[in-house]
């Protein structure tokens, strides 16, 4: 998408700049122009700085036709890309998010020492951590290395047993394809490997150790039938399919976690006919009318598999929010953006949480969906498989 600055938020036009933000500028020169504008927006930078800085730019860009971000400059872009998520309902934190430089990253080996790290940090033994792993920029001329997985945590789908994610099919097949060998006996929760995409090469794959992936078993204190289903989640949601554009530069691979909102797991991920489909069964389990809608008996089995999550995490020690917290620090994290003069964009759909929306206080909210710079992509889904 293009670049979304608006008339609020028009291009560095500082006597150094402005000769490059104009209608004779190329694209890269005009979004690193509105990159350091903003840049001396939020950090008020003293003239003679920013004018030192661009005309480091513009001498790059002369030289090379692209030019590289400051360790400043990449750690303020991650951060400011995750404010501007308009998907995401966790903003709040967003100037907690770290940001590791893995840019001079060359070889799929050091790729996946660089991956093995992120999981742990993030992990934190269940004190989970807001980072991303920023590798090196898109370059003409120049292969990218890019991770299949859409998450680094993904459970196989195994069609012929009926067990597993759904969602996960095509990249169990892949995983097969390209060697990986399943666990002997096979079952719900088996943690699908690592793939490195390499343009006319193998991919490199490899698998985590037990210990690196943090599981929590789901059960409910009042609910004994929840433990029976053997039902479990991990505990790091880190997404693997985003590329980070910020400045006219294009990082195709950005590696980014939080932490998880209840629902995802136990409103979508458990239960979506697509992904683990598992209400009847817990509702069955329950003992509940599953023969008559009207009964509610899919309100009742969310409400008990969704207590069953967030408590579960809680005993095991690891970060988890609900959805009412959550939308509530969403709130707040608009009233801070207003108060700093910036506009909230956020795309509705994704920020009410999939139960019980109308009793937080997003539901009657509305905010544009604009993108914009800095800002974390995804990759379409034919760059993926």
């Amino acid at each position: 998408m293009s670049c979304p600055w608006s008339a609020s938020h028009p291009p560095y036009s500082g006597p150094a700049v402005s000769a490059a933000a104009g209608s004779s500028g190329t694209p890269i020169r005009s979004a690193a122009a509105a990159f350091l504008h903003q840049w001396a927006e939020e950090h008020q930078r003293p003239e003679g700085v920013l004018r030192a800085r661009w005309q480091k730019i513009l001498a790059e860009l002369e030289t090379t036709g692209t030019y590289t971000h400051t360790v400043a400059e990449l750690d303020w872009a991650g951060k400011v890309a995750w404010r501007n998520s308009v998907r995401c309902v966790g903003r709040l934190h967003w100037r907690s998010l770290r940001v590791l430089d893995a840019r001079l990253i060359a070889t799929p080996e050091a790729q996946e020492t660089a991956i093995r790290r992120h999981l742990k940090l993030a992990t934190n033994a269940g004190k989970i951590r807001p980072r991303v792993t920023i590798f090196p920029p898109a370059r003409p001329g120049v292969a990218e290395t890019r991770i299949f997985n859409r998450q680094l945590i993904a459970y196989a789908w195994w069609s012929d047993l009926g067990k597993g994610d759904r969602a996960n099919a095509a990249l169990t097949e892949v995983a097969l394809a390209h060697g990986w060998r399943p666990p002997q006996s096979r079952g719900q929760f088996d943690v699908l490997p690592i793939l490195l995409d390499r343009p006319g090469q193998t991919p490199h794959w490899f698998e985590w150790e037990p210990d690196d992936v943090l599981q929590i078993p789901i059960s409910h204190e009042r609910y004994p039938v929840v433990a029976t289903l053997g039902w479990k989640w991990h505990a790091v949601p880190a997404l693997c399919d985003f590329a980070l554009e910020a400045g006219g530069i294009r990082y195709p691979t950005a590696l980014l976690n939080g932490w998880y909102m209840g629902t995802e797991i136990a409103s979508r991920n458990l239960v979506d006919g697509d992904r683990y489909a598992g209400l009847p069964e817990l509702g069955r389990g329950l003992g509940l009318n599953l023969c008559e809608a009207a009964s509610l008996w899919q309100d009742e089995a969310l409400l008990v598999l969704n207590q069953a999550v967030i408590r579960s995490f809680q005993a095991a020690g690891v970060t988890l929010v609900d959805h009412h917290i959550a939308t509530a620090e969403f709130m707040q994290f608009c009233q801070r953006e207003e108060a700093a003069g910036r506009s909230v964009v956020a795309d509705w759909a994704w920020i009410i949480p999939p139960m019980s929306p109308a009793a937080t206080p997003v539901w009657d909210q509305t905010w544009p969906c604009d993108e914009r710079d800095p800002r974390f992509a995804r990759r379409p889904t034919t760059e993926v498989y």
